[in-house]
Protein backbone atom coordinates (compact mmCIF):
# COMPACT_ATOMS: atom_id res chain seq x y z
CA UNK A 1 0.00 0.00 0.00
CA UNK A 2 1.39 3.36 -0.88
CA UNK A 3 2.46 5.28 1.94
CA UNK A 4 2.50 8.97 3.18
CA UNK A 5 5.67 9.57 1.62
CA UNK A 6 4.70 8.35 -1.58
CA UNK A 7 1.99 10.51 -2.01
CA UNK A 8 3.59 13.29 -1.22
CA UNK A 9 6.46 13.08 -3.53
CA UNK A 10 3.90 11.62 -6.24
CA UNK A 11 1.53 14.65 -5.96
CA UNK A 12 4.32 17.71 -5.75
CA UNK A 13 3.46 20.28 -7.95
CA UNK A 14 0.26 18.67 -9.36
CA UNK A 15 -1.75 21.47 -8.44
CA UNK A 16 -1.45 25.58 -8.16
CA UNK A 17 -0.25 27.27 -5.12
CA UNK A 18 -3.07 28.86 -3.45
CA UNK A 19 -1.95 32.43 -3.85
CA UNK A 20 -5.00 34.15 -1.95
CA UNK A 21 -6.72 31.73 0.51
CA UNK A 22 -4.86 29.95 3.23
CA UNK A 23 -7.04 26.47 4.80
CA UNK A 24 -5.87 25.04 8.08
CA UNK A 25 -7.75 21.83 9.65
CA UNK A 26 -7.90 21.47 13.09
CA UNK A 27 -10.49 19.18 15.62
CA UNK A 28 -12.63 21.61 17.64
CA UNK A 29 -13.38 20.98 21.44
CA UNK A 30 -16.30 22.99 21.03
CA UNK A 31 -18.06 20.58 17.70
CA UNK A 32 -17.23 17.80 19.77
CA UNK A 33 -19.04 19.20 22.88
CA UNK A 34 -22.15 19.71 21.01
CA UNK A 35 -22.29 16.47 18.98
CA UNK A 36 -21.32 14.65 22.30
CA UNK A 37 -24.06 16.55 24.02
CA UNK A 38 -26.68 16.08 20.79
CA UNK A 39 -26.12 12.31 20.36
CA UNK A 40 -26.73 11.97 24.12
CA UNK A 41 -30.06 13.04 23.36
CA UNK A 42 -31.21 10.14 21.55
CA UNK A 43 -32.10 11.54 18.16
CA UNK A 44 -31.11 9.41 15.13
CA UNK A 45 -29.68 12.48 13.38
CA UNK A 46 -27.42 13.54 15.56
CA UNK A 47 -26.07 10.04 16.30
CA UNK A 48 -24.65 9.35 12.75
CA UNK A 49 -23.20 6.30 10.93
CA UNK A 50 -20.33 4.77 10.71
CA UNK A 51 -18.57 6.64 13.92
CA UNK A 52 -15.39 4.57 14.58
CA UNK A 53 -16.03 1.78 17.09
CA UNK A 54 -13.09 2.23 18.94
CA UNK A 55 -14.01 6.39 19.54
CA UNK A 56 -17.69 5.51 20.32
CA UNK A 57 -17.07 3.16 22.87
CA UNK A 58 -14.78 5.40 24.47
CA UNK A 59 -17.40 8.56 24.27
CA UNK A 60 -19.98 6.36 25.83
CA UNK A 61 -18.43 4.83 28.10
CA UNK A 62 -17.22 8.56 29.43
CA UNK A 63 -20.28 10.05 29.15
CA UNK A 64 -22.97 6.99 30.31
CA UNK A 65 -24.05 8.70 33.17
CA UNK A 66 -25.13 11.78 32.07
CA UNK A 67 -27.88 11.26 29.81
CA UNK A 68 -30.44 12.44 31.73
CA UNK A 69 -27.93 15.78 32.54
CA UNK A 70 -30.17 18.96 32.80
CA UNK A 71 -28.35 20.71 30.00
CA UNK A 72 -29.52 17.32 27.69
CA UNK A 73 -33.02 17.79 28.98
CA UNK A 74 -32.96 21.73 28.25
CA UNK A 75 -31.74 20.67 24.72
CA UNK A 76 -34.67 18.32 24.03
CA UNK A 77 -37.24 20.63 25.64
CA UNK A 78 -36.16 23.81 24.45
CA UNK A 79 -33.39 24.06 21.47
CA UNK A 80 -35.28 21.10 19.61
CA UNK A 81 -38.76 23.05 19.63
CA UNK A 82 -37.11 25.67 17.19
CA UNK A 83 -34.36 23.23 15.44
CA UNK A 84 -33.61 19.74 14.87
CA UNK A 85 -31.48 19.67 11.27
CA UNK A 86 -28.65 17.83 11.50
CA UNK A 87 -26.49 20.65 11.01
CA UNK A 88 -27.08 22.20 13.94
CA UNK A 89 -24.52 20.29 16.65
CA UNK A 90 -21.66 21.59 14.03
CA UNK A 91 -23.12 25.10 13.39
CA UNK A 92 -23.32 26.02 16.97
CA UNK A 93 -20.13 24.39 17.44
CA UNK A 94 -18.18 26.29 15.14
CA UNK A 95 -19.59 28.97 16.34
CA UNK A 96 -18.55 28.73 19.72
CA UNK A 97 -15.12 29.12 22.07
CA UNK A 98 -13.79 27.69 25.00
CA UNK A 99 -13.24 31.32 26.84
CA UNK A 100 -11.06 31.10 30.14
CA UNK A 101 -12.34 27.26 30.83
CA UNK A 102 -16.28 28.39 30.34
CA UNK A 103 -18.19 27.67 26.95
CA UNK A 104 -19.38 30.68 25.07
CA UNK A 105 -21.53 30.87 22.15
CA UNK A 106 -20.33 33.25 20.04
CA UNK A 107 -22.58 33.57 17.11
CA UNK A 108 -26.40 33.09 16.95
CA UNK A 109 -27.54 31.51 13.62
CA UNK A 110 -30.33 30.37 15.24
CA UNK A 111 -31.76 33.76 16.28
CA UNK A 112 -32.68 32.72 19.91
CA UNK A 113 -33.95 35.52 22.44
CA UNK A 114 -31.26 36.69 24.84
CA UNK A 115 -32.85 34.41 27.25
CA UNK A 116 -32.53 31.16 25.61
CA UNK A 117 -29.17 31.59 24.59
CA UNK A 118 -28.29 32.54 28.37
CA UNK A 119 -29.64 29.56 29.31
CA UNK A 120 -28.00 27.02 26.70
CA UNK A 121 -24.55 28.87 27.48
CA UNK A 122 -25.33 28.11 30.99
CA UNK A 123 -26.66 24.49 30.89
CA UNK A 124 -23.72 23.76 28.33
CA UNK A 125 -21.18 25.24 31.77
CA UNK A 126 -22.65 23.04 33.69
CA UNK A 127 -22.41 19.54 31.73
CA UNK A 128 -19.28 20.71 30.72
CA UNK A 129 -17.94 20.61 34.43
CA UNK A 130 -20.09 18.28 35.61
CA UNK A 131 -18.24 15.46 32.73
CA UNK A 132 -15.37 16.85 33.32
CA UNK A 133 -15.59 17.47 29.39
CA UNK A 134 -11.85 19.05 29.33
CA UNK A 135 -10.21 15.75 30.41
CA UNK A 136 -11.95 13.24 28.19
CA UNK A 137 -11.07 16.34 25.03
CA UNK A 138 -7.79 15.95 25.69
CA UNK A 139 -7.30 12.59 25.86
CA UNK A 140 -9.07 12.54 22.33
CA UNK A 141 -6.87 15.35 21.59
CA UNK A 142 -3.58 14.13 22.07
CA UNK A 143 -4.14 10.40 21.04
CA UNK A 144 -6.62 10.50 18.26
CA UNK A 145 -6.54 13.34 16.06
CA UNK A 146 -2.55 14.61 15.41
CA UNK A 147 -2.44 12.07 12.87
CA UNK A 148 -5.91 13.18 11.02
CA UNK A 149 -4.56 16.39 11.27
CA UNK A 150 -1.54 15.73 9.99
CA UNK A 151 -3.04 13.90 6.69
CA UNK A 152 -5.70 17.00 6.08
CA UNK A 153 -2.79 19.47 6.61
CA UNK A 154 0.35 17.69 4.85
CA UNK A 155 -1.67 15.57 2.20
CA UNK A 156 -5.60 16.35 1.70
CA UNK A 157 -4.98 20.64 1.95
CA UNK A 158 -2.28 21.37 -0.01
CA UNK A 159 -4.43 20.02 -3.02
CA UNK A 160 -7.96 21.53 -2.29
CA UNK A 161 -6.76 24.03 -5.43
CA UNK A 162 -8.09 26.66 -3.22
CA UNK A 163 -7.57 28.94 -6.38
CA UNK A 164 -10.08 27.42 -8.30
CA UNK A 165 -12.87 28.27 -4.97
CA UNK A 166 -11.74 31.75 -5.18
CA UNK A 167 -12.55 32.29 -8.74
CA UNK A 168 -15.60 30.02 -8.90
CA UNK A 169 -17.30 32.17 -6.06
CA UNK A 170 -14.77 35.22 -5.67
CA UNK A 171 -15.38 37.22 -2.06
CA UNK A 172 -14.67 40.59 -1.88
CA UNK A 173 -11.85 40.29 0.94
CA UNK A 174 -9.20 37.20 1.05
CA UNK A 175 -9.72 35.75 4.15
CA UNK A 176 -8.76 32.32 5.77
CA UNK A 177 -11.27 29.51 5.81
CA UNK A 178 -11.60 27.16 8.47
CA UNK A 179 -12.12 23.22 8.37
CA UNK A 180 -12.57 21.34 11.37
CA UNK A 181 -12.00 17.52 11.69
CA UNK A 182 -14.52 15.86 13.92
CA UNK A 183 -14.59 11.73 14.84
CA UNK A 184 -18.07 11.68 16.48
CA UNK A 185 -19.51 13.65 13.00
CA UNK A 186 -18.90 9.91 11.15
CA UNK A 187 -20.13 9.92 8.17
CA UNK A 188 -21.48 13.01 8.11
CA UNK A 189 -20.12 16.32 6.60
CA UNK A 190 -21.55 19.85 7.04
CA UNK A 191 -20.99 23.13 5.23
CA UNK A 192 -21.10 25.46 8.41
CA UNK A 193 -20.13 29.01 8.47
CA UNK A 194 -18.35 30.96 11.02
CA UNK A 195 -19.18 34.89 11.44
CA UNK A 196 -20.09 34.27 7.84
CA UNK A 197 -16.45 32.82 7.05
CA UNK A 198 -16.50 29.26 5.47
CA UNK A 199 -15.65 26.53 8.38
CA UNK A 200 -17.12 23.23 6.72
CA UNK A 201 -17.12 20.09 9.54
CA UNK A 202 -15.82 16.99 8.18
CA UNK A 203 -15.94 13.18 9.39
CA UNK A 204 -13.56 10.87 10.02
CA UNK A 205 -14.94 7.14 9.10
CA UNK A 206 -12.19 5.38 7.84
CA UNK A 207 -8.88 5.76 9.04
CA UNK A 208 -7.38 3.33 7.42
CA UNK A 209 -7.29 6.18 4.89
CA UNK A 210 -5.99 8.61 7.02
CA UNK A 211 -3.61 6.56 8.50
CA UNK A 212 -2.13 5.54 4.96
CA UNK A 213 -3.11 8.24 2.77
CA UNK A 214 -3.82 6.83 -1.01
CA UNK A 215 -4.76 8.15 -4.36
CA UNK A 216 -8.07 7.03 -2.75
CA UNK A 217 -8.04 9.21 -0.14
CA UNK A 218 -7.72 12.23 -2.40
CA UNK A 219 -10.48 10.91 -4.52
CA UNK A 220 -12.99 10.98 -1.67
CA UNK A 221 -11.88 13.82 0.56
CA UNK A 222 -10.74 16.40 -2.59
CA UNK A 223 -14.10 16.68 -3.70
CA UNK A 224 -16.02 16.22 -0.36
CA UNK A 225 -14.01 19.06 1.15
CA UNK A 226 -15.12 21.22 -1.55
CA UNK A 227 -18.57 20.59 -1.42
CA UNK A 228 -18.98 21.63 2.10
CA UNK A 229 -17.10 24.62 1.18
CA UNK A 230 -19.93 25.38 -1.81
CA UNK A 231 -22.53 25.28 0.71
CA UNK A 232 -21.58 28.59 1.98
CA UNK A 233 -21.85 29.89 -1.19
CA UNK A 234 -24.69 28.03 -3.15
CA UNK A 235 -26.96 27.87 -0.58
CA UNK A 236 -27.24 31.79 -0.02
CA UNK A 237 -27.91 31.58 -3.83
CA UNK A 238 -30.95 29.39 -3.78
CA UNK A 239 -32.23 31.47 -0.86
CA UNK A 240 -32.35 34.54 -2.85
CA UNK A 241 -33.85 33.64 -5.58
CA UNK A 242 -36.86 31.31 -3.46
CA UNK A 243 -39.59 32.65 -5.03
CA UNK A 244 -38.14 32.24 -8.24
CA UNK A 245 -37.41 28.50 -7.85
CA UNK A 246 -40.44 27.47 -5.54
CA UNK A 247 -42.40 26.28 -8.34
CA UNK A 248 -39.89 24.55 -10.01
CA UNK A 249 -38.74 22.78 -6.53
CA UNK A 250 -42.23 21.83 -5.86
CA UNK A 251 -42.75 19.89 -8.93
CA UNK A 252 -39.62 18.26 -8.81
CA UNK A 253 -39.44 16.98 -5.24
CA UNK A 254 -42.24 14.37 -5.39
CA UNK A 255 -40.38 12.87 -8.25
CA UNK A 256 -37.58 12.37 -6.19
CA UNK A 257 -38.81 12.39 -2.42
CA UNK A 258 -38.81 8.96 -1.45
CA UNK A 259 -34.90 8.69 -2.73
CA UNK A 260 -33.81 12.00 -0.85
CA UNK A 261 -35.49 11.12 2.40
CA UNK A 262 -32.84 8.10 2.53
CA UNK A 263 -30.44 11.43 2.72
CA UNK A 264 -32.16 12.93 4.89
CA UNK A 265 -33.39 15.92 2.18
CA UNK A 266 -37.27 16.22 3.01
CA UNK A 267 -37.58 19.45 1.26
CA UNK A 268 -37.36 20.61 -2.24
CA UNK A 269 -34.89 23.24 -1.12
CA UNK A 270 -32.74 21.49 0.54
CA UNK A 271 -32.32 19.49 -2.71
CA UNK A 272 -31.92 22.61 -4.76
CA UNK A 273 -28.78 23.50 -2.50
CA UNK A 274 -27.29 19.76 -2.90
CA UNK A 275 -28.02 19.91 -6.44
CA UNK A 276 -26.25 23.32 -7.11
CA UNK A 277 -23.47 22.26 -4.88
CA UNK A 278 -22.72 18.78 -6.59
CA UNK A 279 -22.61 20.33 -9.77
CA UNK A 280 -20.76 22.70 -8.92
CA UNK A 281 -18.53 20.47 -7.52
CA UNK A 282 -18.26 18.18 -10.70
CA UNK A 283 -17.39 21.04 -12.66
CA UNK A 284 -14.51 21.34 -10.04
CA UNK A 285 -13.43 17.53 -10.52
CA UNK A 286 -13.79 18.13 -14.55
CA UNK A 287 -11.40 21.35 -14.36
CA UNK A 288 -9.08 18.89 -12.33
CA UNK A 289 -6.10 17.09 -13.43
CA UNK A 290 -6.42 14.28 -10.96
CA UNK A 291 -9.93 14.02 -10.31
CA UNK A 292 -11.47 14.54 -13.64
CA UNK A 293 -11.06 10.83 -14.15
CA UNK A 294 -13.63 10.20 -11.84
CA UNK A 295 -16.05 12.74 -13.14
CA UNK A 296 -18.69 10.52 -15.33
CA UNK A 297 -19.02 8.24 -12.32
CA UNK A 298 -20.08 11.13 -9.82
CA UNK A 299 -22.04 12.25 -11.94
CA UNK A 300 -23.93 8.39 -12.34
CA UNK A 301 -23.89 8.38 -8.38
CA UNK A 302 -25.57 11.86 -8.26
CA UNK A 303 -28.32 10.51 -10.76
CA UNK A 304 -29.16 6.98 -8.76
CA UNK A 305 -29.33 9.27 -5.47
CA UNK A 306 -32.13 11.03 -7.75
CA UNK A 307 -30.55 13.57 -9.19
CA UNK A 308 -31.34 13.11 -12.79
CA UNK A 309 -30.90 16.63 -14.06
CA UNK A 310 -27.25 16.61 -12.48
CA UNK A 311 -25.24 16.38 -15.64
CA UNK A 312 -27.23 19.07 -17.43
CA UNK A 313 -26.67 21.60 -14.38
CA UNK A 314 -22.91 20.24 -14.00
CA UNK A 315 -22.35 20.87 -17.97
CA UNK A 316 -24.27 24.45 -17.28
CA UNK A 317 -21.51 24.85 -13.76
CA UNK A 318 -18.90 24.01 -16.88
CA UNK A 319 -20.30 26.57 -19.12
CA UNK A 320 -20.38 29.25 -16.20
CA UNK A 321 -16.64 28.73 -15.65
CA UNK A 322 -15.98 29.41 -19.40
CA UNK A 323 -17.72 32.89 -19.46
CA UNK A 324 -16.84 34.88 -16.66
CA UNK A 325 -16.23 37.88 -18.47
CA UNK A 326 -20.15 37.56 -18.90
CA UNK A 327 -21.18 36.28 -15.22
CA UNK A 328 -18.10 37.33 -13.43
CA UNK A 329 -20.20 35.84 -10.17
CA UNK A 330 -22.16 32.97 -9.49
CA UNK A 331 -25.43 34.82 -8.78
CA UNK A 332 -25.04 36.70 -12.22
CA UNK A 333 -25.39 33.09 -13.28
CA UNK A 334 -28.67 32.11 -11.71
CA UNK A 335 -30.96 33.17 -14.23
CA UNK A 336 -29.64 30.64 -16.54
CA UNK A 337 -29.65 27.53 -13.47
CA UNK A 338 -33.49 28.94 -12.80
CA UNK A 339 -34.34 28.62 -16.87
CA UNK A 340 -32.88 24.75 -16.50
CA UNK A 341 -34.73 23.99 -13.08
CA UNK A 342 -38.04 25.50 -15.06
CA UNK A 343 -37.71 23.49 -18.12
CA UNK A 344 -37.09 20.15 -16.26
CA UNK A 345 -40.07 20.94 -14.22
CA UNK A 346 -42.20 20.40 -17.14
CA UNK A 347 -40.85 18.04 -19.29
Amino acid sequence: MKRLLFVLVFWMGAYPAAAQIEIEAAPSETVELMFVMMSLTGASQFNPPHVLPEYKDFVDSWFAGHKNHSAIRFIVKTVFKERTDMVLPATIGVNSDIQNGEFVYTGNYYGWSEKTKERFEEEVNKFYNDTNFRAFWERARDNLYPSITRTFNNVIVPKLNSEWLDRFVPVEEKINYGLTLSLLSGAYNFGAVRSGVPNPVIGIWDMELISNPTEKTLEIYLPLTVHEYLHAFCNPLIDKYYSELKRPGEVIFPKIARQMSRAHYGEWRIVLYESLVRASEIAFMKSDDFLSQFAESGIERNRRMGFYWIGELADLMSEYEASRDRYPTLDDFMPRIIDLYNEMAYR
